[in-house]
């Protein structure tokens, strides 16, 4: 018997951890939040982009939004052509869902919603994250409105980064979250002028050109952070028609504009890229190595 006891245990423990590990893991390799108020639009706009393990898509992954929200986009690739959905925003017990079927190994959604309400500078809104999934070790980034007055976010250890044109983020590793589990934080500021931050950039980069002949950005001056270039397209849209945005990959310190395109996965250490550059035709901001504006076609 105690012969019996000594074989099986062994592989009995080998069995639950094999089992638990299975049930515990996270399907994605990496997954990213980025948070950017007021950017082109007198809202808040939030994309999400992240790769998935090989043999674990397609996959059905369902994320809370704020019942304010009006427009969600995904990025897909049809026969080689990158388009961007629509994504049907469902409502149940009082709670607004995004229903993704990921059937790539790379995704980016982008959404908006406008939690300000009625006139005033004072701005405050809470951001939180719900999924069905596991979810690894990921980062959550928020860039400060180039207007803002007294900011403030409830990140605890987030990492502040410089990028183009004097705008700051703030980005904060988190270990992992279980589905189900909400991650919050909170975010506070002053917007006296209410000017947005997309303004604030294309007239500085309009001073810019006048004394650059060949209307090529400054450098960033240390760190850069993926940006949310499709911000712009899902907020124009959502004040004409009310479907549309974004386009480049909504990289680092900088804004959105037309929805982006995937970042390579991230890793558990983070490293501060340089920030993105902006197009001097419509001021969206520009993929690595990119050719034209994906906004206006203009050529950079």
């Amino acid at each position: 018997m105690r012969r019996i006891k000594s074989i099986w245990e062994p592989a009995l423990w080998l069995l639950l951890a094999t089992g638990l590990g299975a049930q515990t893991a996270s399907p994605f390799t990496s997954f990213e939040v980025f948070i950017y108020p007021e950017y082109d639009h007198p809202g808040v706009g939030i994309y999400v982009e992240g790769s998935i393990k090989p043999g674990e898509y397609p996959r059905f992954l369902e994320m809370q939004v704020p019942l304010e929200t009006t427009v969600a986009l995904v990025r897909k690739q049809i026969e080689g052509i990158e388009t961007s959905e629509r994504i049907e925003i469902q409502q149940r017990d009082g709670r607004a869902y995004l229903p993704l079927e990921l059937t790539e190994p790379q995704f980016q959604i982008q959404y908006y919603f406008n939690p300000f309400s009625g006139e005033g500078s004072e701005r405050s809104f809470t951001f939180e994250l719900i999924t069905n999934e596991i979810l690894p070790e990921w980062h959550l980034t928020i860039q400060q409105p180039a207007k803002a007055d007294n900011f403030r976010h409830s990140l605890e250890a987030a990492e502040e980064l410089d990028g183009d044109f004097g705008l700051k983020f703030y980005r904060q590793h988190v270990e992992g979250l279980g589905p189900g589990t909400p991650y919050s934080v909170r975010v506070s500021y002053r917007n006296p002028s209410g000017e947005l931050t997309m303004d604030i950039v294309k007239a500085i980069m309009q001073q810019q050109g006048e004394a650059r002949p060949d209307h090529t950005a400054p450098a960033s001056p240390r760190s850069k952070l993926p940006l949310v270039a499709s911000v712009m397209l899902l907020m124009g849209v959502a004040l004409f028609a009310g479907l549309k945005f974004m386009g480049r990959r909504t990289e680092a310190a900088s804004g959105p504009a037309v929805l982006p395109e995937a970042s390579p996965a991230a890793s558990n250490t983070h490293k501060p890229e340089a920030a993105k550059k902006f197009c001097t035709g419509c001021g969206t901001l520009l993929r690595p190595g990119t050719k034209f504006c994906a906004s206006c076609g203009k050529a950079v």
